[in-house]
């Protein structure tokens, strides 16, 4: 029995254990956001009224169609085409049935529709730039969190070495063969280092609740981002020719389509409001009969059936009409529309201009990142040699224990560039992507 509960104790704890230290790959952090991120799920919610305002301007081509039915009682006097007024109660029931049809109002139906369809590819647009936007920020979300936990092990290792390091001082100091003071620094040294980690801890739970945020993950379920597997060799040898990069942001980013189509759905808008300087032509048709019953009158009615039969009416004709005075109704709609539409074609050429920096900007971080990654390399080996030199040297009297804590500030300071250049690396690709417009889900499975 005892075997068995602890079997239950060590599953449990272990099951606990996982539980907290959930593995995230960059990957599935995509999926997702791209999932459960509140943004992108209002953002694809909208697409439904704009389908549902398209279907709504293209059922304005067809004509209406109602029933129109009332049943009423008249007590008092009434005017009797035979006997004149009398004092009676009568009962009416009429029912109808009608249609009108829209045959020419300016165009306005057809400029509506264009307006429609291209706001409902627009909002298709929005909805692929914002999984690009929400790519693009989990990119960066999970790049810190990511340099954050290979921080912390940087400075955990280096709290390690400086406690083995003031372990070592303190039996040279024990022997006489170190002065007291190199103990004092290197106790001060080791003090720091335990607020270095103390600082990196709290900065990857800052950045954790950051990412678990736009991911809307339980803040109470603890995870471990993964290091993407990219080869970042094959990262760095890559080339892009910046005049191509530009033509395809300009062909590629949903952001600048958008604009585009709001631009010419604003057009359309414009073309609509001339529709109230137009005359306005319909057909109208309606079939329907009535019913009539004096409760008060000797004389029977008529069954219901043959009063329905007898008395049915048919009505059909045109209705036009012509503006003359509207208290510039139309000149206001058509000055507003104007507007928007100059409004629009600025906002083209503003982004048009902003895309071209971007992906300037991006190409040359992915330039100086690249650079700065071979640069770190270098200067880590070197400095990771001086500080194993420093150490032999101090440790055979050779040095001084203020030349070996200079030699480890900087080993840490080039373990720390690398981390921050290489994990940089790593997610340029996916940076200059968004600039251009071509990053998918799809896109950063295949790295």
């Amino acid at each position: 029995m005892r075997s068995l509960l602890l079997i239950l104790v060590t599953m449990f704890s272990a099951f606990g254990l996982s539980a907290q230290n959930k593995e995230l790959t960059f990957t599935d952090a995509v999926a997702i956001g791209l999932n459960d991120n509140v943004v992108m799920k209002n953002t694809r919610n909208s697409l439904r009224s704009f389908k549902a305002d398209k279907s709504f301007q293209a059922m304005a081509f067809t004509p209406n169609l109602g029933v129109q039915g009332g049943l009423s009682q008249t007590s008092g006097p009434q005017v009797d085409p035979e006997k004149g007024l009398i004092n009676a109660t009568t009962s009416n029931f009429r029912s109808s049935i009608g249609s009108n049809l829209v045959l020419y109002n300016g165009h306005s139906r057809i400029n509506s529709l264009r307006a429609s369809s291209y706001r409902l590819e627009g909002q298709e647009l929005l909805i692929k730039r914002t999984e690009q936007d929400l790519i693009n920020q989990v990119a960066l979300q999970f790049l810190q969190v990511l340099l954050d936990q290979e921080l912390l092990k940087i400075s955990e290792e280096n709290l390690l070495t400086q406690q083995r390091t003031l372990a070592e001082i303190s039996g040279f100091v024990e022997v006489g063969s170190r002065p007291e003071v190199d103990k004092y620094r290197q106790e001060a040294d080791v003090k720091r280092f335990e607020l270095l980690v103390i600082q990196a801890k709290n900065n990857l739970t800052s950045d954790k609740a950051s990412l678990a945020q736009t991911l809307q993950l339980d803040p109470s379920n603890d995870f471990v981002v993964v290091r993407p597997g990219w080869n970042i060799d094959l990262i760095r040898v890559m080339e892009y020719d910046l005049d191509e990069l530009y033509n395809t942001a300009l062909d590629s980013r949903a952001d600048y389509q958008r604009l585009e189509t709001e631009e010419n759905a604003s057009k359309h808008d414009f073309k609509r409001s001339f529709n109230g300087y137009v005359p306005n032509l319909s057909a109208f048709a309606s079939f329907g009969s009535t019913f009539f019953d004096d409760n008060d009158s000797s004389t029977p009615t008529d069954p219901f059936s043959d009063q329905m039969s007898d008395r049915r009416s048919t009505s059909y004709g045109l209705n036009l009409t012509i503006p003359l005075w509207d208290r510039l109704q139309t000149r206001n709609n058509r000055v507003f529309n104007r507007v928007n539409y100059e409004n629009a074609m600025n906002n083209v050429e503003f982004l048009e201009k902003t895309v071209k920096i971007e992906v300037q900007i991006a190409y040359n971080n992915f330039i100086d990142v690249s650079a700065g990654y071979s640069v770190s390399l270098a200067q880590h080996e070197a400095a990771k040699l001086a500080f194993e030199t420093q150490q032999e040297s101090y440790n055979v009297g050779l040095a001084t224990q203020v030349e070996l804590a200079i030699a480890n500030e900087a080993y840490i300071g080039a373990q720390a560039s690398l981390a921050q250049t290489g994990y940089r690396l790593l997610f340029q690709k996916i940076i200059l992507d968004y600039a251009t417009g071509v990053l998918t889900q799809e896109g950063i499975s295949n790295q």
